[in-house]
Parts: structure tokens; C-alpha cells; sequence
């Protein structure tokens, strides 16, 4: 739960070693909510970027393996396209990232909820910009429904990174602006990737400049409060020994 809080959140780092914990402890008990919990430590680690890249190869590795311990669904060949894609580079996982695009399109909701995210990933990795548009406005359409604002920003900007790649930078802009709404409510601190990659794209140095120095500093300002949370908790729980 640690893990899922601080990859909401957008707390960096923090996510990556927790959520591949959690997924290991989750194979002796629950295969299937092990290989969920893989597939958003991947995207944790990066998201994370380098801060996350030590951690990274270990989450593929654990993908890897698990997939020898059940059968071949939609969802392994999914996370096995991705765990690929990290170790062994595009190349080699062009055949599974296109199995996986295959399969896409006839997976029911409940399945798109779970592993639509992972969906998303395969078909930008192959290009494949149909693909990717059709997941991502499938996706945001059911977490939408769900009211599940947890998981919102992320499902915006995954429809905000295929809109700019096919230029319609007004929707973007409209999915960038809705991102920072539910951030402001939510108390998220997920980045600002949507609007980001549109002001990059547009040429607006200055504005791209301001919005990584924002999240720098918000970043910055995260990891001090979870620094003052370990402290507290660590101070709590000596006084409560005493």
C-alpha cells in the first residue's frame, strides 16, 4: 500500500524498491496480484527516471521469471514485452511488444483497468499511434467512470503523450490543464508531463525551462516532507518502547 501511495503520488524513488518487495512477498500468495504490482513498479521505476534505473533491471528480472510459473495470458505476454523492452532493448522485443499490440483490442474493461497502462507502454514502444490513442482514450474512459482519482493523472497524460505525437496540441493542452486540477485536488504531486512534452514540442524553451524547475522544486519539497515523516515516525515509535 506504501508503494501504490508513493507512485500516486508521484514521490520519485520512494516507489520503485516498495512495490518490488511488495510483488515478491505477493508470488507465495497471489500470483496474479504479484504480476499487477510488477507492472506498476516498472512504470514507477521510470517514471522515477534515473533515481530509478538501480532498481529497474531487478523489477524486469522478477517479470521474467514469474511468467515461468503460470500460463501464457494476455497480461504475461504484456509484461513480458515490457520487461524485455528494458533488458534487451527494442529489437528484441519487437515481436512480443506486437503480439502484446495484438491482443489489445479485444481485451474486456476489467482486464483494460488493470493493464491498460502496460497496453499504453507497448504500443508507444512499436510506434504503433492508433494503438496507443484507442488505449489511452479507453482507459481514462473507464477510470473516469470508476472515480478512481488516484489513478487520473496518470491515465490523462498517457492520453496526453499519444495527443501531442499526433498533433492535436489543443486537446493536450485540455487533458494538461485537467491534470493540474485534479493534482490541486488530490494533493498528487505527479509531474506535469502532458504540458511538458507540448510546450517542448511547440518550441517554448523559456516555458519548458519553468515547468522542470517547478517540479524540481517540488520534488525537492516532497522528499524533505517524507524525510520529516521517517523522523516523526521513528521518534513515535522510540517513545512508545520507552
Amino acid at each position: 500500500m506504501r508503494g501504490q501511495v508513493a507512485f500516486a503520488s508521484g514521490l520519485g524513488s520512494e516507489a520503485p524498491p516498495l512495490l518490488l518487495g511488495a510483488g515478491r512477498s505477493l508470488e507465495l500468495v497471489d500470483v496474479e496480484l504479484a504480476r499487477q504490482t510488477y507492472q506498476t513498479a516498472w512504470f514507477a521505476a521510470v517514471q522515477a527516471g534515473p533515481t530509478g534505473d538501480a532498481v529497474f533491471s531487478e523489477i524486469c528480472h522478477a517479470i521474467l521469471a514469474l511468467r515461468h510459473l503460470d500460463g501464457r495470458r494476455p497480461q504475461d505476454v504484456l509484461l513480458d514485452g515490457l520487461a524485455l523492452l528494458g533488458m534487451e532493448g527494442l529489437a528484441a522485443a519487437a515481436p512480443t511488444l506486437q503480439q502484446a499490440a495484438g491482443i489489445l483490442p479485444n481485451l474486456p474493461d476489467e482486464e483494460v483497468r488493470r493493464w491498460g497502462i502496460a497496453g499504453i507502454a507497448v504500443t508507444a514502444a512499436i510506434w504503433d499511434l492508433e494503438g496507443q490513442l484507442a488505449m489511452a482514450s479507453r482507459l481514462l474512459r473507464l477510470v473516469r467512470e470508476a472515480g478512481a482519482l488516484a489513478e487520473l493523472p496518470l491515465s490523462l497524460y498517457s492520453l496526453g503523450f499519444a495527443t501531442t505525437w499526433i498533433g492535436d496540441f489543443a486537446g493536450a493542452a485540455a487533458l494538461a490543464a485537467e491534470t493540474d486540477s485534479v493534482a490541486a485536488a488530490t494533493g498528487s504531486h505527479f509531474p506535469p508531463f502532458t504540458l511538458l512534452r507540448l510546450r517542448s514540442l511547440q518550441g517554448r524553451r523559456a516555458e519548458s525551462s519553468a515547468l522542470i524547475a517547478r517540479f524540481i522544486d517540488q520534488s525537492r519539497s516532497a522528499a524533505a516532507l517524507r524525510r520529516q515523516r521517517v523522523e516523526h515516525d521513528r521518534n513515535d515509535q522510540s517513545r512508545r518502547r520507552d
